[in-house]
């Protein structure tokens, strides 16, 4: 596992001793690697690198402030879905341009910190979340933008419980609603729509639905740009799977492939 490692029957965490480390500071105890982390965000990056890609480390998978602050150091973005994971963010040295702020229960507390902040993007799934931002945005006299997740009916053929893209699913807009969407809501002055969203799911360990999902939202793209609708991100959302087994995961050069 990366910088995990046994040697001589001796768990090493980089090059620390784990019964050593435990010896001095106790347990239980939670051991991170920065390698592994500056490893996997590399490595990213770099099979990317072709489209100049924005990376996003997911607070809620671990808000542990040091993580947070290495990754930020190496250049990388933030996904939050809360005013915590905001402050996280701002106290790790994040830049606040390269926030993409997802989740449906967004405060308008929260809303109004992260605008007054001047995060780059908010994920909106309903058109009642946009309201609500476009109003607040509005009051405060300022200009923020959004990206619409759309649901576009592929399977990422992982566990049920983690499916978030098929039709029956509970998140995002499907295509033909996406459409009326972008006709109401694209021109408003202060939640400038202007990009759209498809996370998946997790774990998934082929790169097949990330390109059928693509297949379908990049149309809409187009028939939105004809619209003189301005589409300039395409958040693929997360979900690559973790090599738990392995093997078990393509490197990320195959997901960048294809």
């Amino acid at each position: 596992m990366d910088y995990f490692q046994y040697r001589d029957g001796q768990l090493y965490c980089e090059d620390v001793n784990i019964d050593e480390l435990i010896s001095d500071v106790g347990s239980p105890v939670y051991v991170y690697s920065r390698k592994t982390f500056e490893h996997h965000y590399d490595a990213l990056a770099k099979a990317f690198a072709s489209i100049n890609p924005l990376i996003c480390y997911s607070i809620k998978g671990c808000g542990n402030m040091h993580i947070v602050k290495v990754l930020a150091d190496r250049g990388s973005g933030m996904d939050i879905v809360s005013g915590g994971e905001l402050h996280r963010a701002q106290a790790g040295g994040a830049a606040m341009n390269k926030i993409v702020y997802a989740g449906v229960g967004k405060t308008d507390v929260e809303i109004v910190q992260a605008i007054e902040a001047g995060i780059g993007l908010f994920n909106i799934e309903s058109e009642a979340e946009f309201a609500n931002i476009a109003q607040i945005a509005r009051e405060l006299g300022k200009t923020t933008h959004g990206a619409l997740r759309i649901n576009p009916d592929v399977d990422p053929n992982t566990h049920a419980k983690t499916t978030t893209g098929k039709k029956e699913t509970k998140f995002g807009v499907d295509l033909d609603r996406a459409r009326t969407f972008f006709a109401r809501y694209g021109k408003d002055a202060h939640l400038k729509l202007t990009g759209v969203h498809i996370h998946l799911g997790s774990p998934i360990y082929d790169a097949t639905p990330y390109v059928k999902a693509l297949e379908r939202v990049l149309p809409l793209i187009d028939e939105l740009r004809e619209t003189s609708c301005t589409i300039d991100t395409i958040d693929i959302g997360g979900g690559f799977g973790a090599d738990y087994v392995a093997d078990q995961t393509p490197p990320y050069e195959a997901y960048a492939d294809a």
